[in-house]
This record gives C-alpha cells, sequence and structure tokens, in this order.
C-alpha cells in the first residue's frame, strides 16, 4: 500500500541551488525536497508559504543535509 500524501507549506525555497524545505503539522520536523521530486513541467520552482501535497520519507537514524524528512513527490 502506497504512503498517503501530506499537505505541507514551503519554509523555505532556493532556486539557485535546487532545493528547499517544507512544514507539515503530520511531522514532527521539516522536509528536505529537491527540485527533481517536484510534480511540475518546466522550471520548477516553488514560492515559500505556497501549500502542497507530499509524500516523504523517515530518514532516522540518517538525515539529509541536517533533516530527518526528505520529499519522494511533491505535487503543488
Amino acid at each position: 500500500m502506497a504512503k498517503p500524501y501530506i499537505t505541507g507549506t514551503v519554509a523555505e525555497w532556493r532556486d539557485d541551488e535546487g532545493w528547499g524545505v517544507v512544514s507539515s503539522p503530520d511531522l514532527p520536523g521539516l522536509i528536505w525536497v529537491h527540485f527533481s521530486h517536484v510534480d511540475m513541467e518546466g522550471f520548477v520552482t516553488l514560492s515559500v508559504g505556497q501549500e502542497v501535497q507530499l509524500r516523504a520519507e523517515d530518514l532516522a537514524p540518517y538525515d539529509q543535509d541536517g533533516y530527518r524528512f526528505r520529499a519522494l513527490i511533491v505535487r503543488p
């Protein structure tokens, strides 16, 4: 069974580096997002405050650049 989508809000996005972070009340920490996991055509960018739907994985006991959670797919 596939993991359900959760709702999150873009907390930070770096167009120049192609990544950002999303917060969600469904997880106890921020979620690292790479542009390659954002489901959209053309130039991939997200805006701070934008609501998104996503699936994330828990990397514990490891992390991705200091973030415990990493997005698998993000849908604006």
